[in-house]
């Protein structure tokens, strides 16, 4: 079945030479190399530089894995099937630049291809050289004019430290001067493990912030200190307009219109209106 789609779709495959020519560039190209196979897999060996993203997932939190669309995305797995039915779908959402890894993991270590085992930790591009510009201060009470997450909105309401504004991340070259008019008042940057609260930080101290600090950490630091945690959205300073809900988290009622939507699909698989906007049209 899989080879049936592949042909149907007009699957694209890599070889490994060819999948060791796209990581030397790199560095010049944004090219992302998806493992689609289980934790348990992947933690036994994968593609070197290859992020962990099961084909569910892949499909359905693309964004989660993939930055740029139209950067070059390869799939791996143990052979054809996982890596091919998540290309198809990723073509059929309209990414450009889709292929699977021929003969998969084998092929790539038959071909003295780099492996590496265990689950990485994936650092944001530029953390490292932000890490080294910023200061950080350690769980505790924060001498601080500003206490701002940067988190997403729902990770902020679901906990944060006490006190803690919300910025969203991506809009904060924009509102940082409505918000920190002043920008010699000391800012404690925070988030849920230090990594975008750092990159903020960096940002900010651009902007020409002087005194801008990091929570080593972030809040699961905060919590293991023993520190007490707030919930809810107690203090937004933007439209917290940045995730899409999904179904089961809006109520039963989103739930059913979803799975009446599933059951509706023409007999084809493909939806005529899709449920939400971005939604892929197949189920």
């Amino acid at each position: 079945m899989a080879r049936r789609v592949a042909a149907e779709d007009g699957i694209r495959f890599v070889t490994p030479e060819d999948l060791r020519r796209l990581v030397e560039r790199r560095e010049q190209e944004n090219i992302v190399i998806l493992d689609v196979r289980t934790a348990e897999e992947y933690e036994a060996g994968h593609v070197a530089g290859a992020v962990w993203a099961p084909g569910g997932q892949a499909v359905q939190a693309t964004d989660e894995y993939v930055a740029v669309r139209a950067a070059s995305i390869v799939l791996v797995c143990d052979g054809l099937v996982r890596s091919v039915l998540t290309a198809s779908w990723l073509m059929r959402m309209g990414y450009p630049s889709v292929a699977a890894l021929s003969g998969g993991l084998q092929a790539w270590m038959e071909a003295g291809g780099a492996v590496e085992t265990g689950h990485p930790a994936n650092v944001p591009a530029g953390w490292e050289a932000a890490r080294a510009a910023v200061e950080t201060v350690a769980p505790g009470p924060l001498e601080a004019t500003v206490i701002l997450s940067v988190d997403p909105s729902d990770a902020y309401a679901r906990e944060h430290v006490p006190g803690a504004a919300w910025l969203c991340r991506s809009r904060l070259e924009v509102r940082a001067e409505a918000m920190l008019p002043d920008r010699n008042a000391p800012v404690v940057l925070t988030c849920a493990d230090g990594l975008q609260s750092t990159l903020a930080a960096a940002t900010l101290a651009r902007l020409g912030y002087r005194r801008v600090k990091v929570l080593e950490g972030g809040t699961r630091a905060w919590v293991a200190a023993g520190l007490s945690t707030e919930r809810g959205a107690t203090a937004l300073w933007d439209e917290p307009d940045d995730v899409v809900a999904k179904a089961y988290d809006r109520g039963r009622a989103a739930m059913e219109a979803y799975l009446g939507w599933e059951a509706a699909l023409n007999s084809d698989g493909v939806s005529p209106v899709p449920l939400f906007p971005g939604a892929p049209r197949t189920s």
